[in-house]
């Protein structure tokens, strides 16, 4: 049976929308008046959807969501509002509800928007009951040399340490950032062949050398290339640029903090701060990042860098 909670203040309309919502399919639809009692009704479960007036929730609708997201993480919450509202609205929204629907459609339109986000609610349960079976992923990218799709990719290969729960969120920014400067040097370093030393002269030369190449063969034709694999001990990011590569031997030692305050550099630096492994292929066009799963915080692969 599907749980629905209804959060309004106006006797006249919980139980208009109790009985719309009972009426139509079934569902058994428990009533509040009271913010802080809708929470913990949801918090005592099971609760499938909240719907919920927002005036009824007042000025702080925004950390009731976070709140009632907290309590039931996979439980969509949709929010009416009537006109006048519309600050409310997006807080609501910001703050992660699943739907929005004005007071005046309530009675057409609320059972199928309640019906429609259920379907796309138990999708992504299934989704996920499905991934949390998967035991290895192996995923390959061809992108241009465009940081737009530089910075798709990374939010994508970022989101997978969730996927297979490698890490921890402080973690995951850490994977970012590493994954960051990896694709980043596979753009300018690698494809449009700007060297690091420009970004000490000033003047924006590194960037404007960049724009330039840009509209030049072969740097503009050049391409990236990306593959991940997925197990649930460990991330592994291969990136590979088409750029004639460098001399692996003069990367800046991981060792001397130093470089830690250098404009070029330090990027690299980070990737081995971050990862618990980086390599380089011979040609030193390509990366491999490794990030194993860990019991111990990230800070142990620093104080090994610094060892």
């Amino acid at each position: 049976m599907t749980n629905l909670l209804i959060l309004d203040a106006c006797p006249e309309s919980r139980h208009a929308i109790q009985q719309l919502l009972a009426d139509e399919h079934g569902w058994c639809a428990s009533v509040s008046a009271v913010a802080d009692e809708a929470l913990e009704l949801v918090r005592q479960g099971p609760i499938d959807i909240v719907v919920a007036d927002l005036k009824t929730i007042g000025e702080e609708c925004g950390k009731f969501v976070r709140r009632a997201r907290q309590a039931s993480a996979s439980m969509p919450l949709i929010v009416t509002s009537a006109p006048g509202c519309e600050n409310l609205v997006v807080d609501a929204l910001e703050a992660g509800a699943a739907n929005y629907l004005p007071r005046h459609f309530v009675k057409d339109r609320l059972v199928q928007v309640v019906s429609s986000t259920l379907a796309t609610s138990q999708l992504v349960r299934r989704r996920n009951k499905l991934l949390g079976t998967m035991d290895f992923s192996h995923t390959q990218f061809t992108i241009p040399n465009d940081l737009g799709m530089v910075g798709a990719i990374r939010d994508r290969l970022q989101s997978s340490m969730t996927l297979f729960g490698i890490c921890d969120e402080s973690e995951q920014i850490q994977v970012g950032i590493a994954l960051d400067e990896a694709l980043a040097n596979a753009y300018y370093h690698g494809n449009l062949e700007v060297s690091s030393e420009l970004k000490e002269q000033g003047d924006n030369l590194f960037e404007q050398t960049a724009r330039e190449r840009l509209s030049m063969a072969p740097y503009n034709r050049r391409r990236i290339f990306v593959e991940e694999y997925l197990t649930r001990e460990e991330a592994r990011f291969v990136i590979r640029d088409e750029g004639p590569g460098f001399d692996v031997s003069q990367l800046p030692d991981p060792r001397d903090v130093s470089n830690l305050d250098k404009r070029s550099g330090r990027g690299v630096m980070m990737m081995r701060y971050f990862m618990t492994e980086v390599s380089y292929g011979e040609k030193g066009n390509e990366v491999t990042l490794v990030k194993r799963r860990s019991e111990d915080p990230a800070e142990s692969n620093i104080a090994e860098c610094l060892a």
